[in-house]
């Protein structure tokens, strides 16, 4: 037979009691503060984001995707004046480059047929992309075909919208230059080219032969 608890007894079990209840309460609490001071873990990206594209002066740091894009342009036949042997040599693509960037000033020696003119790439980091040529003003020939700015997308990039963000980008280098509107033409057979001009807000202007005409302004009205 059990004895009957004391009333000794029955206080101590009222305090054990007691306590538990406290520890089943404060147990919770310091779990979740636990969890609250832990660190917060941040996961970072094994790799870098993809550079945003962007105009830039003509930059050696290009060079390899450069000759990449030459050898899909010689697979169109465009650009078989340039050498890929040659601009190869680093020494040597920094010298074109620098030729390139000099044509923007008045002074260069060039050809009677042609006039100043501010060559840019498109390059999302040195990823080559394209290349836009604003001519600082317009001659005779210039005003039938070419107009004031002329791009191209490398094969591989085309159908990408990089023409439309290439041209727009564009328009504050020409309102700089005191161009305003800028004339742009393309072949009336090139519907992407047209859509291109129109997207930066060409307005029809006539046509020479099978040359369509579009002026775009360069402000912001």
């Amino acid at each position: 037979m059990t004895p009957h608890p004391g009333p000794e007894s029955m206080r101590r079990l009222a305090a054990g009691s007691r306590r538990i209840r406290v520890r089943r309460r404060i147990l919770p609490v310091l779990a979740a503060a636990a969890v609250a001071v832990l660190p917060v873990t941040r996961t970072v990206p094994s790799e870098r984001a993809p550079a945003e594209p962007r105009l830039v002066f003509p930059t050696a740091a290009a060079r390899e995707s450069f000759l990449e894009a030459l050898a899909e342009y010689r697979a169109e036949g465009r650009y078989l004046d340039l050498r890929p042997a040659a601009l190869s040599d680093p020494a040597a693509f920094a010298r074109w480059v620098d030729e390139l960037r000099s044509q923007a000033r008045e002074d260069t020696p060039r050809p009677p047929s042609r006039v100043p003119t501010t060559v840019l790439w498109w390059v999302a980091g040195d990823t080559y992309l394209g290349r836009l040529a604003i001519r600082h003003r317009l001659n005779a020939g210039l005003r039938q075909i070419g107009g004031h700015i002329g791009y191209d997308v490398r094969p591989s990039a085309r159908g990408q919208g990089h023409g439309t963000a290439m041209l727009q980008a564009a328009l504050p280098f020409a309102a700089r230059l005191g161009i305003d509107p800028a004339l742009v033409t393309c072949d009336r057979a090139n519907v992407a080219s047209r859509r291109v001009i129109e997207a930066a807000g060409g307005r029809y202007a006539g046509a020479a032969g099978r040359e369509l005409h579009f002026e775009v302004p360069t402000r912001r009205r």
